[in-house]
């Protein structure tokens, strides 16, 4: 089955070739060599979301205080975190998950 997948399909005379393509339709260990390879450093955004989950700001109650930068605005019009009504940042249920990514990348990110 190729549902869900990206497909190339290249025809000659006589053959046809259907090939799936995508960093998606690797299994995971392929996907994170890749990723690691072609970024071997986390960048201010990856570190960001890792501060955050860190600081367990993963809900209006646990938001925590953060300087309001070009990055932070960033990530709020994306819906990747959100703000509080005192000013405070928390990850969103997408900006978990891509915290969850980020850490599996780089895992020897602490802060």
């Amino acid at each position: 089955m190729m549902d869900n997948k990206r497909t190339g399909i290249n025809e000659s005379e006589k053959t046809t070739l259907v090939r799936k393509r995508g960093l998606l339709s690797l299994p995971e260990e392929e996907q994170l060599k890749i990723i690691k390879k072609e970024f071997p450093t986390a960048d201010e955004g990856d570190k960001l979301f890792i501060n955050l989950l860190n600081s367990g700001a993963v809900s209006k109650d646990s938001a925590v205080e953060i300087p309001r930068t070009p990055l932070v605005k960033k990530l709020l019009n994306a819906e990747h975190i959100a703000e509080t009504s005192m000013g405070n940042f928390y990850l969103t249920e997408t900006g978990k998950i891509i915290a969850g990514g980020v850490m599996k990348v780089y895992p020897e990110i602490t802060e």
